[in-house]
């Protein structure tokens, strides 16, 4: 079970997604997987860090300015916390003390082959209710290329957190406080 949350660059995806993991620890839904929030540097997006929901935990994933291997656009991705975060959604599609991952975000680099893109061919088996962030215009190609149909598709622009957390325990059968 697969739902998407959907908004252009810089239109709040992580921060919802932020959101709904603490309604969801809140109300004892375990939540594993990352955010990817963005830091600024002179009103430019100047990097990103991998944010682990269940461990609590935070690496540096990708930096302007820097030279090296994994580059995508201007940013170079940290190829420890690539291997790292691959390795954390891998594991827990199969840990059952998880009810819930999220993933922020799959987008070009993953259609490419790269980035979360090992760990969501493992995803994308798994029944574990998840909740992908992805841009509106690459749904068909991320829905294609990872053979699903998701259980919903919410807009970030037109969705509260408290109506798509509402709708996914609904679906999953999630029982909240």
């Amino acid at each position: 079970m697969i739902f998407l949350l959907t908004g252009d660059s810089g239109s709040g995806k992580t921060t919802l997604l932020k959101e709904l993991a603490s309604k969801f620890t809140a109300n004892g839904i375990i939540t594993g997987g990352f955010t990817a929030p963005g830091s600024w540097l002179n009103g430019k997006r100047s990097g990103f860090t991998l944010h682990d929901l269940y461990n609590k935990l935070d690496y540096v994933l990708a930096e302007t300015g820097k030279s090296g291997s994994e580059m995508y656009g201007r940013f170079v991705f940290n190829e420890e916390t690539l291997k790292s975060g691959n390795h954390l959604l891998s594991t827990q599609a199969a840990q059952n003390d998880i009810d819930l991952i999220v993933v922020d975000e799959v987008g070009p680099y993953e259609l490419s082959g790269k980035g979360w893109a090992p760990a969501l061919n493992i995803l994308a088996k798994s029944p574990r209710p998840q909740i992908w962030a992805v841009r509106p215009e690459l749904i068909a190609d991320v829905q294609s290329r990872w053979a699903f149909t998701p259980s919903a598709v919410f807009p970030v622009l037109h969705q509260k957190a408290d109506i798509i957390f509402r709708e996914i325990c609904k679906q999953c059968n999630f029982s909240t406080k």
